[in-house]
């Protein structure tokens, strides 16, 4: 399972450029455990998280 891309919170969709192998691990903002995925979007970097309840979020700067 690899995503390719998000919608915003606006509705906005944003395809994803590249995307890291997934690592486990706990957020360390939002809380939870699960895979974090690192993603390149236009240029800049993301993190993609997807918690084992079919869950996926993405950290607030």
């Amino acid at each position: 399972m690899i995503p390719t891309a998000f919608v915003w919170e606006d509705g906005r969709k944003y395809a994803i450029d590249k995307v890291s192998k997934p690592e486990r691990c706990a957020s360390r903002k939002a809380g939870g455990t699960g895979y974090r995925y690192t993603c390149q979007v236009g240029g800049k970097i993301c993190h993609l998280t997807y918690e084992e309840n079919y869950k996926w979020f993405m950290e607030r700067k």
